[in-house]
Parts: structure tokens; C-alpha cells; sequence
């Protein structure tokens, strides 16, 4: 899936970005909109309000209110693209085109 917003960043801005830099391949994630309980438009309304009244502000910290319910199938998302990338014989690269391929390529 390509970035939706990516005119904010958020790959660039990422902690892992040093790394990709480098030419390490890495997997950047970031949890949908769609609450498995609530559906899509509780989802996207939820995150314009945290977005808008607490993303890095002084309000921003967990609340165990917060619907969480979809975090187990990101888990399991995660394990099985570790999985399926441990038990791969060859290394992992970027896409061709990937700002990042050339320098990844260099170092293999």
C-alpha cells in the first residue's frame, strides 16, 4: 500500500529512516482507520480529533479508553511478514525504482 498522506512525511520523519538511508530495508507500518468494532468512519473520525487536539501536545499520552481491538491483527500481520522473510533464502531489497535500492545493492 502506498503512504496516503505522503506530503506529511511520516517515512522520513520515522525512526528507522537512519537506517533505511543506509540501504537496510525496512518495513515502515502504520495502523489503519478501520476499527473492527466501529467501523471506518469511527476510525478516521477518531484520528482528526487526536490529530487536531492532542498529537504532540502536552495531552498526548495513552488513554486505556482508546479502542485498541485491531492491534492483535497487526501483530499477527507482523509476525507472519517476519516469519515468511526469516525463513526466505535470498535478502531482502527494495522495490526497483527505490530511492534506497541503489545504495542496498552496493553493499550486498
Amino acid at each position: 500500500m502506498q503512504e496516503p498522506t505522503p506530503e506529511k512525511g511520516f517515512y522520513y520523519r520515522s525512526d528507522h529512516f537512519n537506517l533505511a538511508k543506509q540501504g537496510v530495508p525496512m518495513l515502515y507500518t502504520k495502523a489503519g482507520i478501520d476499527s473492527p468494532t466501529k467501523g471506518p468512519e469511527y476510525g478516521r473520525a477518531w484520528l482528526d480529533d487526536y490529530v487536531a487536539n492532542r498529537y504532540h501536545k502536552t495531552s498526548d499520552e495513552y488513554d486505556p479508553s482508546w479502542d485498541v481491538s485491531g492491534t492483535l491483527q497487526d501483530i499477527e500481520l507482523y509476525y507472519d511478514v517476519g516469519l515468511a522473510v526469516a525463513n526466505e533464502s535470498g535478502w531482502p531489497n527494495w522495490r526497483e525504482g527505490s530511492e534506497f535500492r541503489a545504495i542496498r545493492d552496493q553493499s550486498r
